[in-house]
């Protein structure tokens, strides 16, 4: 059962994206336990005047939902510049961490399942102190599984609904640096291990980062990185760490349309919403899945590990340094 005087906020991340951002916020409207959360939403300033009308909206509509809404509290900041996806993240992160001990974060394009803040929640009380569990994720990239157990665990992370520790996430920043990672690198066997747990997060350390051939980027700038999942994802492969996920997918993601920064337009399914009837308010214990990682279905993974260019590109930068 929840403490409900421990529900943890939610962070959105927003700009010009008005339909999806209404479609986020309906679906906390109606989730259990939304009178006991408090909502922070940062609206960034747009980057080009292409999205200044989108912007216009948004801005509209936070405004009218701040006087009309069932939240514990609706707290709104407008940035008088752009700060980019990343950065405006971390505005929140900032403006909430010394006041709570942990944090559900979403970009605007996702849809809640009704028990997703239960699910969250109660994972992240229960799990609180362990050592090994590092965050919880929404969503299952297999739609539902057949297992009795209604969480299970992982050694990957999926980003797009999450609850997060505050210390634990800061130890996660204290070891994303380039040194550590060129080190980890490194460990060939390691490396191996990797490519062979999670093909796509190998194949994008290899060309983004070490080669920093990819079309996105992936290496650091002034000493942060600049694509925060690939190297949570690594940090939790490298360090034994665990993410927990519902046995049923509990989120919708909009954004694979192209319209945002992080996701291109993909025809990809995703898998539709169905953890819907589990009843989180109690977790008795967590199945551990140690099959290979995947993005939204098993047939990527198979893809990736037929590409044989990447490991031997890892191989000749090995020997290189």
């Amino acid at each position: 059962m929840i403490d409900n005087t421990k529900c943890a906020p939610v962070l959105i991340t927003t700009c010009n994206r008005v339909g999806y951002l209404k479609e986020l916020i309906n679906s906390l409207k109606n989730n259990k336990y939304s009178e006991y959360t408090d909502i922070f939403i940062s609206i960034d300033y747009p980057p080009s005047e292409k999205y200044i009308d989108g912007y216009k909206e948004v801005v509209s509509y936070i405004d009218q939902e701040k006087e009309n809404n069932n939240f514990l509290s609706f707290n709104v900041f407008k940035q008088e510049k752009n700060l980019g996806a990343i950065n405006n993240s971390f505005f929140l992160l900032d403006t909430i961490k010394n006041d709570y001990d942990s944090y559900i974060y979403s970009e605007d394009d996702n849809v809640l399942a009704n028990n997703t803040l239960e699910y969250i929640n109660t994972c992240l009380q229960k799990y609180k102190y362990s050592k090994d569990i590092i965050c919880v994720c929404a969503n299952n990239p297999d739609g539902k599984t057949d297992i009795i157990e209604k969480v299970v665990t992982h050694r990957y992370y999926s980003p797009y609904v999450t609850g997060w520790w505050i210390d634990k996430n800061e130890k996660f920043a204290e070891w994303s640096t380039a040194s550590t990672i060129i080190n980890n690198a490194k460990n060939v066997r390691s490396m191996l291990k990797l490519r062979k747990y999670n093909p796509g997060c190998f194949n994008l350390l290899v060309n983004g980062f070490l080669l920093n051939k990819n079309n996105r980027t992936y290496t650091f700038e002034n000493g942060e990185p600049t694509c925060i999942d690939v190297y949570k994802n690594l940090y939790m492969f490298f360090n034994d760490k665990k993410a927990v996920y519902p046995s049923g997918n509990l989120i919708y993601n909009n954004g694979r349309d192209g319209s945002g920064i992080n996701c291109e337009k993909t025809d990809d399914d995703w898998p539709v919403i169905s953890g819907e009837d589990i009843d989180f308010s109690t977790i008795d214990k967590a199945y551990e899945d140690e099959s290979p990682a995947r993005s939204q279905g098993p047939k990527n993974v198979y893809e990736w590990l037929r590409d044989k260019k990447p490991i031997l590109q890892y191989l000749t930068w090995r020997l290189k340094n």
